[in-house]
């Protein structure tokens, strides 16, 4: 049975870890313990449970802002629909899922069955890969590739609303202190050690410093000063996952957007300022050049962002809009019916 939060006060408690870990997903359970009012030992416990159930988890990549994920193994990324044969659609979900270039694998209303999200070293590596592999699998109609631009609100940025504004800033300013932003290093290629801790942390990113050395086999403290550089440098990002559902958000629509090319940013930036709402925009190649994918609890949501984008941006067409009814992959781990993760299949260059 699927664990709910979002109907006691003990799940109130685990929602606030979960924001908590949104803010800060590898901090220690005993500085959290502070801003949370709960020992760490409980907090430990509650995320243990959550965890093993498989309802919520930690994802590891690198760092969209960083060189090396717009270069090798990361060179090009695009959403490519896929229409599949009636009857064939679980069987294209579990041949897609098993491929490490598709990171995301959605369940989709409208005019097609799924997107994916699909990421190789080129653009020519992309085209082969869809012709190739994609194209051919049985059950495959059809597959349109819209490239991607730029992100203006990435999945990690989504923010539950279970702290208060006091104790968001208390967890974001002992994040910032522990790893102070770097941006110019990050306008590098990670070394074999950075990229092999990278591979460690991908299936589980809290895994303890001990655990990390242990794997790699380095010391702690090599290991603990070459993680927090490639987090201040941006090399490497973390995020919480989880299983939407027990937290009452059972909505999860999607916006494709026509705007004036020029209006791209002010439209980006008014978005970031939806962290409540908005959990992914980006802009695209294509008579659509903008994606907006929203986690809300009631369709109204939708309704007064299309609104207030069109009032603020005249010219502002919705060429599509739909609702996505499960993800069978996010970010390499696999996600079962019941939105819960149940595996994980590494991607390319991990």
């Amino acid at each position: 049975m699927a664990i709910q939060l979002h109907d006691s006060s003990k799940g109130l408690e685990q929602l606030q870890i979960l924001h908590a870990l949104q803010l800060a997903p590898r901090a220690p359970w005993a500085q959290l313990s502070g801003v949370l009012g709960v020992d760490s030992s409980t907090l430990s416990r509650r995320w243990r449970r959550l965890n093993d159930a498989g309802e919520a988890w930690i994802a590891c990549q690198p760092g969209y802002r960083a060189d090396w994920y717009y270069s090798q193994p990361y060179g090009s990324t695009a959403y490519v629909e896929v229409t599949c044969e009636a009857g064939y659609q679980d069987s294209v979900i579990s041949a897609l899922s098993r491929i490490p270039c598709v990171w995301t694998v959605e369940c989709t209303t409208g005019s097609r069955d799924l997107l994916l999200t699909v990421t190789t070293p080129s653009w020519a590596e992309l085209d082969r890969i869809v012709r190739e592999q994609l194209g051919r699998i049985d059950g495959v109609v059809k597959t349109v590739t819209n490239p991607l631009r730029r992100f203006y609100v990435q999945p990690g940025d989504w923010r539950l609303n279970a702290l208060t504004a006091d104790q968001e800033q208390a967890i974001l300013t002992m994040r910032t202190n522990q790893h102070a932003p770097d941006p110019g290093s990050g306008r590098r290629q990670p070394s074999p050690f950075e990229r092999q801790i990278v591979k460690v942390l991908a299936a589980d990113g809290r895994l303890s410093m001990a655990q990390i050395a242990d794997a790699t086999g380095r010391s702690i403290s090599g290991v603990s000063r070459v993680l927090h550089g490639l987090e201040a440098s941006g090399l490497l990002s973390f995020r919480l996952d989880f299983n939407q559902h027990v937290i009452g958000y059972k909505l999860l629509s999607t916006l494709w957007i026509e705007a004036d090319q020029n209006q791209l940013d002010k439209i980006g930036a008014f978005l970031r300022r939806q962290s409540r709402t908005v959990r992914e925009c980006v802009s695209m190649v294509g008579q659509a050049n903008l994606y907006v994918h929203m986690w809300v609890q009631d369709l109204s949501a939708v309704d007064l962002l299309e609104a207030q984008l069109i009032q603020r941006f005249p010219g502002t067409r919705i060429l599509d809009r739909w609702l996505s009814t499960r993800f069978a992959k996010r970010a390499g781990h696999l996600i079962d019916n019941d939105g819960r993760r149940h595996g994980f299949v590494p991607s390319l260059g991990l």
